[in-house]
């Protein structure tokens, strides 16, 4: 049985007349603040570290938060499973617009025209972002590409360098009149934004004024909460929660509901619907079921963890899973858990699971900024070691690859990140503890370390290190 949403129609016309008050309200929020300032101070970049691997780092502010759409759905600036939302989101948003026999052309036409000039913005933002290059190489760099792909080997590869290549050259020809409308700043970027909303709001309104009041609530709801995730949100997928369940939700109904379109349309509809569906819902399973590792391909194979299995089926005791699962955790825990008053020093990694009074003893510097001042105001690496000492700390850990994380042109956490490593290099203060970095000496024999010895090869790079503060 069906579910009715019943809103009074009171009730609606209020949220309607107060909608733009409220755009005014967090309008004038935004732009509260933005005078341009001439300090030239040295400021913490853990929040630009942290937040712009989601937001992209295009040079203009408004291309920016333009691409977000395209940029959540494509993985384009993240790629990981965690927030992998698949294709059918984009792909078929504005066709449940576009197939309607309730719209005039005019309105169908304004709607295309937005979505061309979101793909427009879109796809050279995410070829920037993705190769890392400014868009006056960007033209260049696309041909290498395209000369280095081999047409009989992998022709769709050579396909999207071709069809990239017009959109590049469009945005190369428009970037210094973008550039002049928004630049780095907000001072145009969020009016032109709310200019957007409001278009979206007035064809959106017309699309749907066939339905009853409660569906167009919950649709207009649905837009602002969009917006609001724009401005606000950065493109973290999960921070979008409510409303990406809700937005494949209206792509469903609004392909397979039964309309006025002929016979013939309606099921043209909903068998590219399902088909590209079952595609996704197929390639998912399929990704999320293998216990995929770059490190490690053969293991991506496997449909389960050997390991975990056979603690399950009774044939490993739960130290012998937990030693396979986690190398040298165990060692670790052992200095960590011999009491639960000392305080630790976090910097990545998701190691302090399993310690004791985690939620009281564990400081986290996950992109190191309390490091970088504390580094500052203690240059040598003992007296630093005896500040952290002094505040109440007795254990370091940290995660190996954390470099990995930094997406900025400056490479800003690659460089505390490199102070962090002088300053446990070779520091008489500190002594490790615990590591499941596996080092290959020049005699052959494997052994734990966190720093490679010159006659040393990597075997395993390993996740954590952990040091105790002497």
């Amino acid at each position: 049985m069906a579910i009715k949403i019943f809103i009074p129609p009171k009730i609606f016309k209020l949220l309607f007349k107060t909608l733009p008050v409220l755009l005014v309200l967090v309008l004038s929020i935004s732009l509260n603040g933005q005078e341009p300032t001439t300090d030239t101070t040295p400021r913490n970049t853990g929040v630009q570290e942290d937040i712009n691997e989601f937001l992209g780092y295009e040079d203009l502010l408004l291309v920016r938060y333009l691409s977000l759409p395209y940029d959540t759905v494509m993985n384009t600036n993240m790629a990981s499973y965690f927030v992998d939302l698949g294709f059918v989101l984009i792909l078929f948003l504005p066709l449940i617009y576009l197939i309607s026999s309730k719209i005039s052309w005019l309105n169908r036409l304004g709607f295309v025209l937005l979505c061309m000039l979101f793909l427009l913005l879109s796809v050279p933002s995410a070829y920037l972002n993705r190769m890392q290059v400014p868009i006056g190489d960007a033209l260049s760099v696309l041909a290498q590409e395209e000369v280095s792909a081999n047409a009989v080997n992998s022709p769709l590869v050579r396909l999207a360098y071709q069809l990239k290549r017009p959109f590049l050259e469009m945005y190369a020809n428009s970037y210094q009149t973008l550039n002049s409308l928004s630049g780095p700043t907000d001072y145009l970027t969020y009016p032109l934004l709310f200019l957007l909303l409001a278009a979206f709001f007035l064809m959106l309104d017309q699309r749907i004024r066939h339905h009853n009041v409660s569906t167009r609530a919950c649709i207009h709801f649905l837009l602002l909460y969009v917006f609001l995730w724009l401005i606000l949100s950065s493109g973290i997928a999960w921070y979008g929660l409510l409303m990406i369940p809700m937005v494949f939700m209206f792509i469903v109904v609004g392909m397979v509901r039964p309309g006025t379109e002929n016979n013939l349309q309606q099921k043209l509809k909903k068998g590219v619907l399902l088909t590209a569906s079952g595609i996704w819902i197929i390639t998912a399973f399929a990704y999320r079921l293998a216990n995929y590792d770059g490190s490690s391909p053969q293991a991506a194979k496997y449909t389960y963890m050997a390991n975990v299995a056979e603690y399950q089926t009774g044939r490993k005791a739960l130290e012998n899973v937990f030693d396979r699962s986690f190398p040298q955790y165990r060692t670790a825990l052992e200095f960590l858990n011999q009491e639960d008053q000392s305080l630790i020093y976090r910097v990545g990694t998701p190691f302090p699971h399993f310690v004791k009074k985690n939620d009281r003893r564990i400081f986290s510097d996950n992109f190191l900024d309390f490091f970088k001042s504390l580094n500052q105001e203690f240059p040598n690496k003992q007296e630093l070691a005896n500040a952290l000492k002094a505040y109440g700390f007795r254990y370091i850990i940290f995660d190996i690859n954390l470099s990995a994380n930094d997406h900025t042109e400056v490479g800003s956490l690659r460089n505390k990140f490199q102070l962090f490593n002088n300053f446990l290099y070779q520091n008489p203060q500190l002594r490790l503890i615990a590591t499941d970095r596996i080092l290959r000496g020049a005699d052959g024999n494997p052994f734990f370390a966190h720093f490679k010895p010159a006659d040393a090869t990597v075997e395993n790079r390993g996740w954590f290190a952990v040091y105790q503060i002497l």
